[in-house]
């Protein structure tokens, strides 16, 4: 028999958060929100139920409000970092960057020499 978990969520954009391991903190009740019906298998849903009464979250909906949220924030540090690599790659290849860097690794050798040889 398929388990079906209906949720309330509001737009995953407008509440950035940082990812945390402890309990739910931007779900209220009073919150504009919009119902949406999921199938889930009976593992999945057993998991949902179980999470809730561990106390990861307050309900169900609340739940499943943060862990798209943290799905969603994931994947914007993701792409940022892709995005952040893909500059870096592009950098590498302009010889006036690589040569800035050049200088700033030569000024500043000795002091990190310096700092790593306290450490």
């Amino acid at each position: 028999m398929d388990q079906q978990a209906t949720t309330s969520a509001s737009s995953v954009w407008n509440c950035p958060r940082l990812l945390d391991q402890n309990a739910i903190q931007f779900y209220h009740t009073d919150m504009k929100s919009v119902s949406k019906t999921f199938r889930l298998s009976p593992g999945t849903a057993r998991a949902l139920s179980d999470l809730v009464a561990w106390g990861r979250a307050t309900s169900q909906a609340a739940l499943v409000e943060d862990l798209v949220q943290r799905e969603a924030l994931r994947m914007r540090l993701l792409q940022e970092e892709e995005r952040m690599d893909q500059a870096w790659r592009e950098a590498s290849q302009d010889p006036l960057f690589v040569r800035d860097m050049a200088a700033v690794e030569a000024d500043f050798g000795p002091l990190d020499a310096e700092v790593w040889n306290r450490s």
